[in-house]
C-alpha cells in the first residue's frame, strides 16, 4: 500500500486497545494472519514491511492463484479504506464526532473467497481490543443460525464478509447517538458505495453476491441509494454502477432478538418477552436461511441445506 506511515497507523487503529506492546509491523501481520485463515489458505506466511512512505505485506501460500486473488482484494479493500479515512476526517471536522468514537476498517475477516456479504451499521469498539471483527456475540449468534441451517464450523466465517457503512468504532449502545449525528446519511457514501461494490463482485464476471441488509440503518441506506424500501424478511435486488444486480434480504440486526426478549415490563412480562423472542427467532431463522442457501451457491467452494 503506497500510504505514509501515519495512514497506515491509522487504516489499522494503531495501537489497537490493550495492545500496545505490539510494534506496528505485529498489528499488521496479525490481521492478516487472521484473515488468511478464515479464507482457508493453508501454509502461507507473512511478513509487513514499515517505512515513512509505504506499507508493504508481503503474503506467500502454496496456492498461489487463490493467493493472487486475495491479495487483489486487500489492496482494493485498503484503497478503498483511504476514502472511508478521508470521509472520517470530514465528519471529525464536522464538529459531530463523538470523543469515544475511532476509524476503525473490518479486519481478520474473509476479502477473498467470501460468500456473502453482511451489511452492518458499525462495528462496536470492543473488537478493537478483541483484535478481531467476527469476535463479537453479534456474530456468534448468526453463526448459530447458520450451522442450524447447514453452514459448516469451518465455512461460518466465509459467510461473514462485514461491510458497516460507517467505519466508526463506538460503544455498543451508541447506535442512537450515531443517528442522531446524521453519520448514517451520507458522510461515509464515497467509502461504503464503492467498498460494496468490490465486494460484491466474483470470479464469474456475471454474477454477484448474495446481502444480507442487518438492521434499520441499513434498511434506511438501502432506501435513500436505491428507492428501495424492504421490510424485515423481505428479499429485493439493488444494482450497482457496473450494471450488475445483487439480491438482497431484509434482517434484523443479530442483537435484537436480545432487546426483545426484555423489552416488557409488569404483569406478563414473561410471556410477552418470550413471545416477542420468537416473533424475532423466526424472522432470524428464516434471514439466515436464505443467507446459507444464497452464499452456498455464490461461486463458493462449499454447499449448505436448509433444515
Amino acid at each position: 500500500m503506497p500510504v505514509n506511515f501515519a495512514t497506515t497507523m491509522m487504516l489499522f487503529s494503531y495501537p489497537n486497545t490493550g495492545h500496545k506492546d505490539q510494534t506496528p509491523e505485529e498489528t499488521i501481520e496479525h490481521h492478516f494472519n487472521g484473515s488468511l485463515l478464515r479464507e482457508e489458505i493453508s501454509a502461507f506466511q507473512v511478513a509487513a514491511e514499515l517505512s515513512d512512505d509505504q506499507c508493504r505485506v508481503r503474503l506467500s501460500a502454496d496456492n498461489a492463484d487463490a493467493l493472487a486473488q486475495i491479495a487483489r482484494r486487500y489492496q482494493t479493500f485498503f484503497d478503498i479504506g483511504k476514502i472511508g479515512l478521508q470521509d472520517a476526517d470530514a465528519f471529525r471536522a464536522s464538529g459531530k464526532w463523538d470523543a469515544n468514537w475511532r476509524f476503525f476498517l473490518a479486519s481478520r475477516g474473509p476479502y477473498g473467497l467470501r460468500k456473502s456479504i453482511e451489511i452492518m451499521d458499525f462495528p462496536p469498539l470492543t473488537l478493537i481490543s478483541n483484535q478481531d471483527y467476527l469476535k463479537s456475540k453479534t456474530t456468534s449468534r448468526w453463526w448459530e443460525l447458520l450451522i442450524l441451517n447447514g453452514v459448516s464450523d469451518a465455512d461460518k466465517a466465509l459467510y461473514s464478509c462485514i461491510l458497516d457503512i460507517v467505519p466508526v468504532a463506538a460503544p455498543a449502545s451508541d447506535g442512537t447517538k450515531l443517528t442522531q449525528s446524521g453519520i448514517y446519511n451520507g458522510p461515509f457514501d464515497q467509502y461504503g458505495l464503492p467498498l460494496l461494490k468490490a465486494l460484491a463482485q466474483t470470479q464469474d464476471r456475471s454474477v454477484r453476491r448474495p446481502l444480507i441488509a442487518l438492521g434499520m440503518p441499513i434498511r434506511d441506506w438501502i432506501h435513500r441509494n436505491w428507492n428501495l424500501s424492504l421490510n424485515v424478511v423481505e428479499i429485493g435486488t439493488i444494482s450497482l454502477d457496473d450494471g450488475k444486480t445483487c439480491s438482497v434480504i431484509a434482517s434484523n440486526h443479530p442483537s435484537f432478538f436480545y432487546y426483545a426478549v426484555d423489552s416488557n415490563t409488569g404483569d406478563n412480562s414473561t410471556e410477552k418477552n418470550i413471545a416477542a423472542g420468537l416473533a424475532i427467532m423466526k424472522q432470524d431463522i428464516v434471514c439466515a436461511a436464505w443467507h446459507a442457501q444464497m452464499g452456498a451457491h455464490s461461486c463458493g467452494r462449499s454447499s449448505a441445506g436448509t433444515h
